[in-house]
């Protein structure tokens, strides 16, 4: 099975900006999947993606919760719920292609993998380069949260310390 772990963000905009940081400070922290900060990625990304079996998009949300999960399947691709779901994510105005796009065309070429989003709650849009303290927090959250969900369903850890501590190094180069 191949997993990709897609990072998707802005990270002109602060906390939109999440999914890739945490995607950079997974690089050398885990084996047996493949990690790629898409950033805000156009088309030519969809068909990179369609050549794994089990996706995890990492981005920035419009949730409650600091960080949360959502499971999609090849049978939610064609749900109204799906769609108004994506599009509460508030993902549009900052990427090249939004998640939207992303599974729409997943529907129509048919891909029958797995896809999961975990989402990390921002704190500020704003322009300008890094993650609030809050989001940071939530960056480390959604690492630990992505490490379980790997060991649980594949036997696949991240070494956490690393990835943490390569988060920081990323933020403190950038601020």
């Amino acid at each position: 099975m191949r997993i990709l772990i897609a990072g998707i963000g802005n990270i002109f905009s602060k906390d939109d900006g999440c999914g890739s940081y945490v995607a950079q400070a997974l690089q050398g922290c885990i084996n047996g999947v493949d990690i790629i900060d898409f950033g805000t990625g156009g088309l030519q990304i969809i068909d990179k993606m369609l050549e794994y079996d089990f996706i995890i998009f990492i981005d920035a949300g419009d949730i409650e919760k600091d960080v949360q999960m959502l499971e999609i399947n090849e049978n939610a691709l064609d749900s109204d719920e799906l769609v108004q779901t994506v599009l509460t994510m508030s993902l549009g105005s900052s990427h090249g292609i939004t998640l939207d796009d992303i599974l729409t065309i997943f529907k129509i070429r048919k891909f029958s993998g797995k896809i999961i989003f975990i989402l990390c709650k921002p704190y500020s849009l704003d322009l300008g380069l890094g993650l609030t303290e809050q989001c940071k927090e939530n960056a480390i959250k959604t690492i630990r949260e992505l490490n379980k969900f790997l060991r649980e369903n594949f036997e696949i850890a991240i070494d956490t310390n690393k990835a943490e501590k390569n988060l920081e190094k990323i933020l403190e180069k950038i601020t």
